[in-house]
């Protein structure tokens, strides 16, 4: 008997746009720690300000401390007599007696009394007062009353041997009552067996007498057992105040503070990285999508000067690159996901940076705004690049059937290049996109999209009929150590399908034939296509990698951006 399974096909396209499974594996958690490590710092500073803070502007009361011996009963426990003797020093009733002393509330008095357990026989009280006297007096009536109550207690306790006692006294003095009685019945007998009977009762009567005095015996030794234990209990060192060190106090609480913050701001970044569905891995995108990552850039910091430059130079190659490539169309389209609204600033930010430097090698570059900010225009007026901007984010553009014999935007025939920028949207349609080019480029935010989000955008691109060329990844930091490689041949495929629907024989493409990493062969000084920024803006979180630095910084940045773009010329 033999089982066998059959195995069903997975399409390749269903597995790769299967959402990435994220574990939660100690080097992810370590990674989320180190990538977000300003925020647990920062609720540790808070903590630690804090702490500091309330230690100086509350300064602690005042404390009196009184020592007291406190002896046991023989055979009794001390470690177990001590806990038993520290709940009677916290009893409301010590408190309630102590209070009716001073002209206190029993509730404030009790909060400010504390035990400490020194040695098996040794017992420190503790007592705050709003003043130096007013701890000391409060620690001595304490100290006193729960002495008085302490022995009230103990000579409590042996009360139910002594009964116990007491009652065999009274058991065998009947007996000795009734040993008298027989005995004076028959003593002035005669008989020789009456008189050996009366010497056998004198001698019981004698035994009944000595249980007698054992067990009185026995009641003395017990109460003076008692009594010589609360005599030995007493104040060793009576109420005085106990030296303060104010430093040593701030110190401390703003320690707490400090350790209290750190592991608050732990938790919240490690419970953040357990339940967000955002995305930030360069494979995790790029299985989303179905499309490799081509260029990756770090984000930027406010604390190192020209991080943002870097980071939009990096990205502006990738638009470059893909604009270069050999056989390539002139038409490219650079899009942000679905529901990412702030990753349009630095699509903006990008495409003026790849304009002008292409611009700047010789190129003549139109650049279509179909943003709903609408201002590339405003980055670009220095430069040689024309921007046309549509009535409505959903004009149809030229590629459009039905605006085949219209006439096109004003320098659209003219351009060797025609970068259009916009974004993607649920509530806005999409099928004017592809009437303004033929290939696109996603721009995404590390940390900012969900991998549904980022299938439905390839979707609409789909829908749009442009081909995912590839994505650029903003924000990307160093814990993440993969390629984004994962979608490369989903956008192969993608664009042979293309090729064949355009009439194109398959395979035949001039970027078909290029190298694996979408490199053609006879470039070989062009740049990779995977680069990461420099290591300075890799500690960059995602949530300041929108923001950037002013635009200031853009000229620079294309400066090294046109070196790039009259290489790959």
């Amino acid at each position: 008997m033999s089982w066998r399974l059959d195995e069903t096909p997975v399409d390749a396209s269903t597995e790769a746009n299967s959402s990435p499974a994220v574990f939660a594996s100690l080097q992810y958690l370590r990674g989320a720690l180190r990538r977000r490590r300003r925020t647990w710092i920062g609720f540790g500073i808070a903590g630690l300000l804090l702490g500091g803070g309330y230690a100086v502007a509350s300064p602690p009361e005042p404390v009196a401390a009184a020592v007291l011996h406190l002896d046991h009963t023989e055979g009794q426990d001390p470690s177990s007599a001590m806990q038993t003797d520290l709940g009677i020093l916290d009893s409301n009733t010590v408190a309630q007696r102590a209070a009716s002393q001073l002209g206190l509330k029993w509730q404030d008095l009790q909060a400010g009394v504390s035990g400490t357990i020194l040695t098996p026989d040794l017992l420190r009280v503790r007592v705050t007062g709003p003043t130096e006297e007013a701890a000391v007096n409060r620690a001595t009536v304490v100290a006193k009353v729960f002495l008085d109550f302490r022995a009230e207690t103990m000579r409590q306790q042996p009360d139910y041997l002594i009964a116990n006692y007491k009652e065999q006294i009274a058991a065998l003095q009947e007996n000795i009552d009734g040993y008298t009685h027989e005995y004076d019945l028959i003593k002035n007998s005669d008989s020789a067996s009456q008189q050996e009977r009366a010497s056998g009762i004198l001698q019981q009567r004698e035994s009944a007498q000595a249980q007698v005095s054992d067990v009185q015996g026995k009641i003395n030794d017990t109460e003076d057992s008692i009594e010589s234990v609360l005599a030995a209990s007493k104040a060793v060192d009576p109420a005085g105040l106990v030296e303060q060190s104010r430093p040593k106090q701030v110190l401390l609480t703003a320690a707490t503070g400090l350790v209290a913050g750190g592991f608050l701001g732990v938790g919240l970044v490690l419970l953040h990285a357990l339940t967000t569905t955002r995305l930030r891995r360069r494979e995790e995108i790029a299985l989303a999508l179905d499309a490799p990552v081509s260029y990756a850039a770090g984000g930027a910091s406010l604390l190192r000067r020209g991080s943002q430059q870097r980071a939009d130079e990096v990205l502006a190659r990738g638009v470059v690159a893909t604009l270069s490539e050999p056989g390539a169309s002139r038409l490219l389209t650079l899009l942000t996901p679905v529901g990412d609204r702030r990753t349009a600033r630095a699509a903006d930010r990008v495409a003026a940076a790849a304009a002008t430097a292409m611009a700047g090698a010789g190129k003549s570059v139109l650049v279509v705004d179909l943003t709903q900010r609408g201002r590339l225009g405003r980055r670009l007026t220095e430069s040689a690049v024309k921007v046309v901007r549509p009535e409505g984010v959903l004009a149809r553009g030229p590629l459009d059937p039905d605006l085949l014999d219209a006439p096109p935007p004003e320098g659209w025939d003219d351009a060797d290049v025609v970068l259009t920028v916009g974004q993607l949207g649920l509530d806005a349609g999409v099928d004017e996109l592809g009437s303004w080019g033929e290939r696109a480029l996603l721009l995404v935010t590390a940390g900012r999209t969900s991998a549904e989000r980022l299938r439905s955008s390839a979707e609409l691109l789909q829908s749009a009929g442009l081909t995912l060329v590839g994505a650029l990844l903003a924000g990307t930091d160093g814990t993440d150590e993969t390629t984004g490689r994962r979608g490369v041949e989903g956008a192969r495929r993608r664009h042979d399908t293309a090729d064949a629907a355009a009439g194109e024989p398959e395979g035949e493409h001039p970027a078909a034939e290029s190298e694996p990493e979408s490199e053609p062969e006879s470039e070989p000084e062009s740049e990779p296509m995977v680069e990461s920024a420099p290591q300075p803006t890799a500690e960059k979180s995602s949530e300041e990698s929108a923001e950037g630095e002013p635009e200031d910084d853009e000229a620079s940045a294309d400066g090294r951006v046109r070196e790039v773009a009259s290489e790959t010329t």
